[in-house]
């Protein structure tokens, strides 16, 4: 936006206002689209900017919500269930019971501990439904299981016929410009993927990855150069 029209803003409808503008995020999401390969799906977390939804949500695949109240914005602009994703670690049962229970299962619930998955469990059992879940990956933070309590996880949950086991997820920070550091957490996902499938019986469906793709806050975005990027991935 310019200046001129920033500050038209500002004398409209006072200071401080954050303005946001929806084009460019539609044309950004349209962009990866056209950049990534057909079988890749787009997840929105709502944390970064929920009000953004009404125009955002046609065009994802996915909306992660990542607590109660984040939960209640979808359920509020009639969000489907089927698209949500339930993740985070603030898990409270009244809420897992309300995303399974009420409004058509979750696209996918995702567990980050030993608690989650029995959470998970209780509520899927009372309400008589196979719940899909991820298995959250930590990658080496206080977020999500470690590697052997994930197998643990896995080896637990496959054959729980009110879980249906879909893979991992995986979330590793944020603004990588390496693409070698990329390609090496999705061979170390395949690893865990054969792994899982060995050990567990575990046929991986899905891997949500978050890999904190580059993005220009101050200078103006290089479409040529961010375009090379994600071809090289």
């Amino acid at each position: 936006m310019t200046d001129s029209a920033l500050r038209a803003l500002a004398d409209r409808f006072g200071t401080p206002l954050y303005v946001f503008d929806d084009r460019a995020l539609m044309q950004r999401v349209r962009y990866l689209r056209e950049a990534l390969p057909a079988r890749v799906g787009i997840c929105f977390a709502i944390k970064a900017n929920p009000f953004v939804l009404p125009a955002l949500e046609p065009l994802v695949d996915r909306l992660e919500v990542c607590s109660p109240g984040e939960y209640r914005i979808c359920r509020a602009l009639g969000v489907p269930g089927e698209k949500v994703v339930l993740s985070g670690v603030n898990k409270d049962e009244p809420t897992v019971d309300d995303a399974v229970g009420t409004a058509g299962v979750p696209s996918v619930v995702t567990v980050e501990s030993a608690s989650q998955l029995a959470l998970v469990r209780r509520v899927a059992r009372a309400r008589g439904l196979r719940v899909p879940v991820l298995l959250r990956l930590s990658s080496g933070n206080q977020f999500g299981l470690d590697r052997a309590d994930l197998e643990r996880a896995a080896r637990e949950a496959t054959g729980d016929p009110f879980l249906e086991l879909r893979g991992v997820q995986f979330f590793s920070g944020t603004q990588k410009g390496s693409v070698r550091r990329i390609r090496r957490e999705v061979a170390r996902l395949g690893e865990l993927a054969c792994e899982l499938r060995d050990g567990c019986g575990l046929e991986t469906a899905e891997v949500e990855y978050g890999p904190g793709l580059p993005a220009e806050y101050f200078d103006d975005p290089d479409p040529a150069a961010e375009r090379a990027f994600l071809e090289s991935l």
